[in-house]
């Protein structure tokens, strides 16, 4: 048996969770959740079974949660790790004085890094924090907006690149994205002005702020204009999306290189090799722009249309 799984003897059901077993005693856990009492003492059908099905459960999420509670000698205290994962656990299984730890570590967690510029809390957690603050239902919401809104403080003065490798893209909403971006912008203007008030000389951090913020914007308005190509909006020639993708690249914006990359898969090869500079576009993206025009006459052969196969950009 696994490490983790040593510590649940005596038992008498196993719990099987994503294809893999946890034996547990069915009385430690009922005597710690109303829910799991309900379940082993009432007339539901998990009453008599030995092996019970969690079917929407996660493994390590739930080993997480049996270890804070289930052999009190051995229990791990609520951290920043765990909070979350327990929380809706201890919610789930009506396990009211749990989920009240978990609440008050998380909300004593964000008041400490508010009012302390010196306690921080790492991007991983305040992401998780703020994925699972808008997860829970509309009443919770309401009781956690006061946490919600210093979360988006705390994150604006996280660097993009550290939000981002903390999961923020896939975790969190777009429109809780443009919050965050909106107070790092006040956050920007905020540092401006008291470095010009006081004559300070920190220029390379206020820079690096305001690049990390307008880099942002800059991406996002070029991407707009992308993706409004056609001829309704003018003219867009292959000497302009040459200049896009070498900024792209040049600069690591990601979006606008795959617009970039899939309006360059819709050109005749000659017009693009015609272009001066396209020469100092990387090999890598050469390739990707390749793959994707085969692709594109692939779906094109399948379809059967007729007519024309590149659009030509003038």
């Amino acid at each position: 048996m696994e490490k983790p799984m040593r510590r649940y003897t005596p038992t008498d059901v196993i719990l099987e969770i994503e294809g893999r077993d946890i034996h547990v005693n069915k009385q430690v856990l009922a005597d710690n959740s109303p829910v799991f009492k309900a379940m082993f003492e009432s007339n539901f059908s998990e009453k008599h079974k030995g092996r019970i099905v969690l079917s929407d459960k996660k493994y390590d999420d739930f080993v997480i949660f049996l270890n804070t509670f289930y052999n009190p000698e051995l229990s791990e205290p609520i951290t920043e790790k765990n909070a979350t994962v327990v929380e809706r656990l201890a919610d789930f299984y009506g396990m009211a004085f749990m989920k009240e730890n978990c609440l008050s570590f998380i909300n004593d967690q964000i008041k400490n890094a508010v009012m302390n510029s010196n306690y921080k809390i790492r991007p991983e957690t305040l992401v998780d924090y703020m994925a699972w603050i808008e997860q829970q239902d509309i009443d919770e919401q309401q009781d956690s907006e006061s946490s919600f809104s210093s979360l988006l403080g705390l994150c604006s003065e996280c660097s993009t690149q550290s939000l981002k490798q903390a999961g923020i893209c896939s975790k969190v909403s777009v429109d809780t994205q443009l919050k965050i971006a909106e107070k790092r912008i006040t956050l920007m203007e905020k540092e401006i002005r008291s470095t010009l008030h006081q004559g300070e000389k920190n220029i390379l951090e206020l820079m690096k702020l305001a690049w990390e913020t307008w880099k942002k914007i800059c991406e996002d308005r070029l991407v707009s204009i992308c993706n409004k190509i056609s001829d309704k909006f003018g003219k867009f020639t292959t000497t302009t999306l040459v200049d896009y993708i070498i900024a792209a690249e040049r600069y690591n914006l990601e979006t606008l290189l795959s617009n970039a990359i899939d309006i360059a898969s819709k050109c005749k090869p000659s017009d693009l090799l015609k272009e001066e500079k396209f020469c100092q576009i990387k090999d890598s993206t050469k390739s990707k722009i390749n793959e994707k025009r085969n692709e594109l006459f692939e779906e094109h052969v399948s379809s059967c249309h007729h007519g024309r196969f590149f659009t030509h950009l003038r």
